[in-house]
């Protein structure tokens, strides 16, 4: 099965994001639970549980992922951000048990140029006490962090940050990473003319198997950049080769894919972009 879709917005209720995917026949969602730039989650009301779950399940249960808000850093050395950080995540967990929700995906965070070793220590901490709350809560879904561009003090621009604290953390079933191909392009990481090498790199440093998602996007700055902007598909620095070689990977071809790419009035420019990942397939995906 063929899991790709769209980060698709809630406004109007959590269930107009269902709405929204189904327009652009996507398979596969992303969604941010509540307003991402406030620190404030209001409590689930029983209806809105109710309603998405039926419409999720008309939909066809598709895989879904809440993104939490850029407001996180699970890595700050600053205490009492780093524990608003976990106490808005473990919302999340109580948001994403009620819903139903499999992948909650999160940025590792900044260590705020106190030192790689010392945020890498807090991001390990951090994610002991969610694992922690996830399993007394009993979520069955999975905590994934996502990479990103590794501009200035920002972790998991080297996926070996990433594999380090999946190592330290005795890689709980529960744990697990979200690739973002135009952070891992910025990065310095090729998708196109050396694709086999980064997919070697990903598996030495994290595990195929520790992958669970990806967010398709092209670059607008090019390779080794370090910049973070989301373009079309095809229409910047990854190219239509880059998300082939993604998209037909044996390892990859049944994850959850969403896009990221910019939005217009409606979802025209969303079924554009996901049209043209379609074309790209040439693997079997039953």
């Amino acid at each position: 099965m063929l899991y790709l879709g769209a980060h698709m917005s809630i406004q109007g209720g959590l269930n107009r994001a269902i709405d929204r995917i189904q327009k652009v026949k996507g398979t596969a969602l992303q969604i941010f639970s509540k307003n991402q730039r406030q620190w404030k989650i209001p409590p689930l009301k029983e209806e809105e549980i109710e309603t998405f779950l039926k419409k999720r399940k008309q939909w066809g249960n598709y895989p879904i992922a809440i993104h939490t808000s850029y407001l996180v850093n699970l890595a700050s050395p600053e205490a009492s951000l780093r524990k608003k950080s976990v106490e808005n995540l473990k919302e999340e967990i109580k948001r994403a048990t009620l819903l139903k929700i499999e992948y909650i995906i999160t940025h590792p965070g900044s260590h705020r140029q106190k030192g790689l070793d010392k945020g890498l220590v807090f991001l390990k901490d951090s994610l002991q006490e969610l694992l922690d709350f996830a399993s007394k809560l009993a979520y069955s879904g999975k905590i994934l962090l996502e990479n990103t561009c590794g501009s200035g003090s920002l972790l998991g621009g080297n996926l070996e940050e990433l594999g380090q604290v999946l190592e330290e953390l005795n890689f709980p079933s529960n744990l697990g990473c979200c690739l973002d191909s135009a952070h891992l392009l910025a990065a310095g990481y090729d998708l196109s003319a050396n694709y086999l090498l980064t997919r070697k790199k990903i598996d030495t440093s994290l595990g195929l198997e520790n992958i669970y998602f990806w967010h398709l996007n092209d670059s607008e700055y090019p390779l080794g950049s370090k910049r973070d902007k989301h373009t079309h598909i095809g229409k910047g620095y990854i190219g239509l080769e880059g998300f082939k070689n993604i998209l037909n990977d044996s390892a990859f071809i049944h994850l959850p894919k969403v896009i990221e790419t910019p939005k217009g009035k409606d979802e025209s420019l969303d079924k554009e972009n996901l049209q043209r990942l379609k074309e790209l397939i040439s693997c079997k995906t039953n």
